[in-house]
């Protein structure tokens, strides 16, 4: 019944109330119709990307396995208070209690730091201000396709201070891209098609956690090439 409650939590925090609410803003993007969202879709697609930036498969991991230590540090900063009233079948930490009484909550205790990061308000903040655009690679025709993986939100930069840039790809052949400034903006649109869609897909393999997906296989030697060395 554990493991089914925290399932439950995940899908309800991590997709349902999240990731329904960006879908219809997300066609819009892929319409290429940024100039028609309203504030209200700007605050739910920021939420949506800040969320994907914190809930990858290895943040959530690290994140339980942090918060757990954390607990269990927490919970154990004064043992004479607990030893004060416990009796002789009770656990012998405070933390014990916890994990046997409370245990779905202490498994998810480092899910609360992941809701926070999705919720931070300065960087929920300048991405709503951000420059957003959309970059579509199909020039004469011809398909220029995007790669994408279980950690699809790419950033350079700093979203809390300084200059940043989003990256998202949102099709096979459109990137979401978000910028501080107007001079961010100007210096990758002043690289070429060929060059900017290049460095989007090296980014793309290079911070993935587990998998990368792509129309077909193209780009498979520069897959191979990576996670080879990162195994290495």
């Amino acid at each position: 019944m554990d493991g089914l409650k925290r399932q439950a939590i995940e899908t309800e925090f991590f997709s349902k109330q999240i990731d329904n609410r960006a879908a219809p803003v997300l066609m819009e993007l892929v319409d290429q119709r940024v100039g028609y969202l309203s504030d209200a879709d700007r605050v739910i697609f920021s939420h949506f990307l800040m969320s994907l930036r914190a809930r990858h498969p290895g943040a959530v991991e690290k994140a339980r396995r942090d918060g757990a230590v954390e607990l269990r540090r927490h919970l154990d900063l004064n043992p004479e208070e607990y030893e004060r009233i416990r009796t002789a079948n009770d656990p012998a930490t405070l933390a014990e209690v916890a994990e046997r009484f409370l245990p779905v909550r202490t498994a998810n205790f480092g899910l609360n730091v992941l809701q926070s990061v999705i919720a931070h308000p300065e960087v929920g903040e300048r991405l709503f201000r951000a420059r957003w655009s959309v970059i579509n690679f199909t020039f004469d025709h011809e398909a220029r396709p995007l790669l994408t993986s279980d950690r699809p939100c790419l950033l350079e930069g700093n979203l809390i201070s300084g200059a940043f840039a989003v990256y998202l790809p949102i099709s096979p052949t459109k990137l979401f891209l978000a910028c501080d400034s107007e001079a961010t903006e100007a210096r990758l649109r002043q690289l070429t098609a060929e060059v900017f869609l290049d460095r989007v897909n090296r980014t793309v393999v290079t911070t993935a956690s587990n998998f990368v997906y792509g129309l077909d296989d193209q780009h498979l030697s520069l897959v191979e090439q990576v996670f080879s060395r990162c195994a290495a």
